[in-house]
């Protein structure tokens, strides 16, 4: 529901709005309509190129579908707890909430800027790289996710995203991603970072920060299914990281830090790094290797073979014919 601006004298960046909301939802036109949200809850812009003015409001949730067309919403004045957006086709842009933001876009040629709270952003790559460069800018601690069925895609935290080897966008300001593409590639950065990737041929590089990283995490209402066969590198950083391979052939390296490594269903290879590390077998046929520091090895099912080479390790088998050869060492067959 809702009523001409013209009766109500409302504006919007400016411009004198077209709609205003009065009741529980806005229906736009297939025109340049400029919506202020008033009193509704949710906004359907439809077609036309549409510039929307989320008001202060005793909601909790205020809703925007821009649908087509060259799209502008100004969340900067909401008072919502969280604010949502799906950005539709076109080249559009969002001002963030100074509360939580969830919002999602098709393709990687729009403009994001978080306020501040706590933001999550997703890209849907439909196709290749655009003549326009989209920028997609956090506040520090926000999730972005980029999703393709049939695109490769690299993220790097504090740098692009690129798909098909074309830079398609610039991000900054995000803690947590997650990447679902053919072959994703993902890269953090300073902070303590989440990284996962899902696909078929995977690789994260943690950086500075204590990161949690994994690749073939849970699968959830938004997971992409692919089939194929999964192989992964995964890579810690200088901090002390969480390094989880799910599924697939995985290759795990904690490089600097005191980092736990633990593999997955299928035959894995575990790198310890200079610190004093934890690496756990999976499944299937693993090969550990402590390297520097003192490091503790554990088997699991399989007949894994766990090598502590430098520093004062320990090794278990468990089950399994394993092979050892660490300072202290138990369940080992050989």
């Amino acid at each position: 529901m809702w009523a001409p601006a013209t009766a109500v004298g409302e504006s919007c960046q400016g411009r004198p709005a077209t709609i205003v909301g009065t009741g529980a939802d806005i229906q736009g036109t297939d025109g340049d309509d400029v919506i202020v949200t008033g009193t509704s809850t949710v906004a359907y812009t439809h077609a036309g190129n549409d510039l929307v003015c989320v008001t202060p409001s005793a909601a909790d949730q205020i809703w925007v579908d821009t649908g087509p067309g060259d799209d502008v919403v100004d969340a900067s004045a909401s008072t919502a707890r969280r604010t949502a957006a799906d950005l539709g086709l076109g080249v559009d842009r969002y001002l963030g909430s100074p509360g939580l933001d969830s919002v999602s876009a098709n393709g990687a040629d729009d403009t994001f800027d978080a306020a501040g709270g706590s933001n999550g952003m997703t890209l849907e790559i439909t196709g290749p790289a655009g003549s326009v460069t989209g920028s997609y800018r956090g506040s520090g601690v926000d999730f972005i996710g980029v999703r393709s069925t049939d695109r490769d895609v690299t993220v790097e935290l504090d740098g692009q995203v690129v798909v098909d080897g074309v830079p398609a966008a610039e991000i900054t300001g995000f803690h947590f991603a997650h990447v679902q593409a053919p072959g994703a590639v993902l890269r953090g950065n300073s902070d303590d970072n989440y990284l996962a990737v899902r696909g078929c041929s995977l690789r994260i590089d943690g950086a500075g920060g204590d990161d949690r990283i994994i690749s073939n995490p849970y699968a959830g209402d938004d997971t992409l299914i692919f089939e194929c066969e999964t192989k992964s590198r995964l890579s810690g950083g200088q901090g002390d990281d969480k390094i989880r391979g799910r599924g697939g052939h995985d290759r795990l390296a904690g490089n600097r830090g005191n980092d736990l490594l633990q593999g997955g269903a299928d035959a894995d290879l575990m790198l310890g790094g200079a610190g004093n590390d934890e690496l756990e077998g999976g499944a299937s046929r693993d090969l550990l290797r402590g390297n520097g520091g003192n490091d503790t090895l554990k088997g699991n099912p399989g007949p894994d073979t766990l090598l502590g080479n430098r520093g004062r390790d320990r090794a278990d088998g468990h089950q399994g014919r394993d092979r050892c050869a660490a300072e202290l060492d138990r369940h080992c067959e050989r």
